[in-house]
């Protein structure tokens, strides 16, 4: 590793949870910056964007998530 670099992670969806566990486990120092005052639902239901679902895949744990989830039709 080149050193301990100062990283700023801004949101704190499954990408940005991630990034902060790869990177940190490098050890490099973190600030996080979230909107959200707490964690906790938004809308009505849970969305993975492409690079939530590139960290799953990753992770191995794509498959897993995909079969676990549900889709509902109105």
């Amino acid at each position: 590793m080149q050193g301990r670099l100062r990283i700023a992670i801004v949101g704190y969806g499954a990408a940005g949870q991630a990034s902060a566990l790869f990177l940190s486990a490098q050890g490099h120092v973190l600030s996080v910056f979230e909107q959200a005052a707490e964690p906790g639902p938004v809308g009505t239901g849970f969305l993975l964007q492409p690079t939530g679902l590139g960290v799953l895949a990753r992770l191995g744990l794509h498959e897993q998530a995909l079969a676990s989830a549900s889709t509902c039709k109105l």
